[in-house]
């Protein structure tokens, strides 16, 4: 069986230069690098330097799928923009805990909180 992603976006209100990404499936070895060239295209090509990551439809996550979150946020830091996740599930959230990943990542109970924090920025 194939683990299959998919990836879908929408403009984050009121913040002209953000972007809401919906992402539903898993995001593990073989999709950590699908998820990565999509985020990057967006920050890179779209110009969108503040991006949330709504996980509310994302099943597992694992070590090179967090990874990849890490890698992102040190990126988008860089440009001076914020990746935040939000809508993580109790899964997810162990594995973020385990690895130690917690300070690092910007998390947010939903899209609602994660754009107030945007806002504020």
């Amino acid at each position: 069986m194939q683990t299959q992603i998919e990836i879908l976006t929408s403009q984050a209100e009121g913040i002209a230069d953000g972007i809401i990404v919906k992402v539903k499936g898993d995001i593990d070895s073989t999709t950590a690098t699908y998820f990565s060239d999509e985020i990057f295209g967006i920050l890179n090509n779209d110009e969108k330097i503040n991006i949330i990551v709504d996980l509310q439809d994302l099943r597992y996550v694992n070590s090179t799928g967090l990874g990849a979150f890490l890698n992102i946020t040190k990126s988008v830091r860089l440009k001076n923009g914020v990746f935040a996740i939000c809508n993580v599930n109790d899964n997810i959230s162990d594995v973020i805990d385990i690895i130690g990943a917690t300070a690092a990542l910007n998390i947010y109970k939903d899209v609602k909180e994660a754009l107030a924090a945007l806002k504020k920025k």
